[in-house]
């Protein structure tokens, strides 16, 4: 595997990253602060618990429903998936149609951080459909759900206590692969392919610059099939593929709240090389490994420094035992607000 980054996104565009990150991590910590401090609509949860089928009706982790429904669209329910498999072929995104929201008189969309969340995704839909460079479009394209969703899958679903071994399992990405190879691209298999490579420690750059090199057949395998379905991204929605408030954008209580280790490191490059450089052999578990490699190429702002012990409505509207941990959760969100963003902003608007 190459030891250097063989491309640098230029610096308006990492600017756009940036602040995309910045914004997208204050509206989770929002979430949270709402969860504590807001009324919430009991109409609406009563609909979350009739849908799922929770009882109490959860609002924080599990599958994000509430948060979800708090931006107003659900991205799970319409679903469509390949024949006898686990593997989804189509999804779309409705907004509800319910006249009312999980908190009473609270917009998620009024305010600053949906409204610039906006207009990043329309910015990077621009780029990619202005350029004429395969490997920047694909470093642009991989570097989105590198953000929204590989990053998130490591620090998150791929912890556990079963042998870390396991999680270097490509059967599911090879599987993918394949069914979309005879399929049109669109924005939601493209986005899918690529998150789930990620996670399993491919750098689609590398891929499509033909640079990476690996013994495993399986792993080439799956490498020629990313570059296969990226030389379509000329086809696809680009302004689906950019949507912020869909796929993978997660409320849990452990954040994930990042930072790049780095201003300009690229995170799909830093995943792979830390994927690749992780010892996988001995005693460790998923959850050691997984750590390891987000700790390599992420700063988490806020980690485990807030525990609620009870992730339901029912202890944020009648519970008070949550008042330390909303004190915690205010200071994290104002050391969160003091990052200087000037830099990014000026360099986004030249």
């Amino acid at each position: 595997m190459p030891e250097k980054d063989l491309i640098t996104l230029p610096k308006h565009i990492q600017s756009l990253f940036s602040l995309f990150e910045y914004y997208a991590n204050l509206i989770k910590l929002d979430y949270l602060e709402a969860c504590c401090s807001n009324k919430f609509d009991q109409n609406v949860l009563n609909e979350l618990r009739d849908l799922y089928q929770k009882q109490p009706v959860t609002v924080l982790g599990g599958m994000n429903e509430a948060f979800r429904w708090h931006l107003g669209c659900d991205d799970f329910e319409n679903t469509t998936y390949y024949a006898d498999t686990n593997i989804p072929i189509d999804c779309n995104y409705p907004k509800r149609v319910s006249e009312h929201r999980l908190f009473i008189d609270y917009d998620p969309y009024s305010r600053l951080p949906a409204q610039m969340l906006q207009q990043l995704s329309k910015a990077l839909s621009e780029e990619v459909n202005n350029t004429t460079d395969f490997a920047l479009a694909a470093a642009i394209l991989a570097e989105f759900m590198a953000m929204k969703v590989s990053m998130h899958d490591h620090f998150i679903h791929g912890r556990g206590m079963d042998p870390a071994v396991h999680l270097q399992n490509t059967d599911y990405v090879a599987s993918l692969i394949h069914a979309y190879k005879d399929m049109p691209v669109n924005a939601f298999r493209l986005k899918f392919a690529l998150s789930m490579a990620m996670s399993k420690g491919f750098d689609p750059v590398q891929c499509v610059t033909n640079t990476c090199s690996y013994e495993e057949s399986d792993r080439q395998a799956i490498c020629s099939g990313l570059q296969s379905l990226l030389k379509h991204w000329r086809e696809i929605d680009l302004s689906d593929y950019f949507r912020w408030d869909v796929f993978g954008i997660c409320a849990f209580i452990e954040g994930p709240i990042y930072a790049r280790k780095h201003p300009g490191m690229r995170l799909a490059f830093e995943l792979s090389q830390a994927w690749h450089s992780t010892e996988w052999h001995g005693e460790k578990s998923s959850t050691d490994v997984s750590k390891t490699i987000s700790e390599t190429v992420v700063k988490i702002i806020l980690d485990h420094s807030i525990d609620f012990t009870d992730r339901s409505a029912d202890y944020f509207v009648h519970g008070s035992n949550h008042a330390n941990d909303m004190d915690k959760l205010h200071q994290a969100r104002q050391e969160y607000l003091s990052f200087d963003c000037g830099e990014e902003l000026s360099s986004w608007q030249k």
